[in-house]
């Protein structure tokens, strides 16, 4: 996340024309940023959970990853869609995008 983190903050502040757009390319910024990162956070909240099972359910956990990756896996790592959301996120033209079409609004 804090690569991408970088990527969006470059790609806005390498469009900035004056200082005094600072506060509202972070808000845009944060508006991008903050339902991604809510997203990964939950779902490493969920795999500490997944990891610190016991008993039948460590069992039941351990018979649902034996079957690989699949999709709507209980481990991000075997759930190829996640794992495409994940990786295949282009952050920096994201960042771009979101700062051209707010200045773009903002012209309207």
């Amino acid at each position: 996340m804090g690569f991408e983190d970088a990527g969006v903050l470059g790609a806005i502040f390498s469009r900035l024309k004056d200082k005094s757009q600072i506060p509202q390319a972070l808000q845009v910024f944060e508006k991008l940023r903050i339902p991604r990162v809510a997203e990964v956070r939950n779902r490493t909240m969920q795999q500490k959970a997944l990891y610190s099972l016991d008993g039948e359910a460590k069992a039941q956990r351990d018979a649902k990853l034996a079957q690989g990756v699949v999709p709507g896996s209980p481990s991000g790592w075997n759930d190829l869609p996640f794992q495409r959301w994940l990786w295949g996120h282009d952050a920096t033209t994201e960042g771009e995008l979101a700062w051209l079409n707010t200045v773009r609004e903002s012209r309207l």
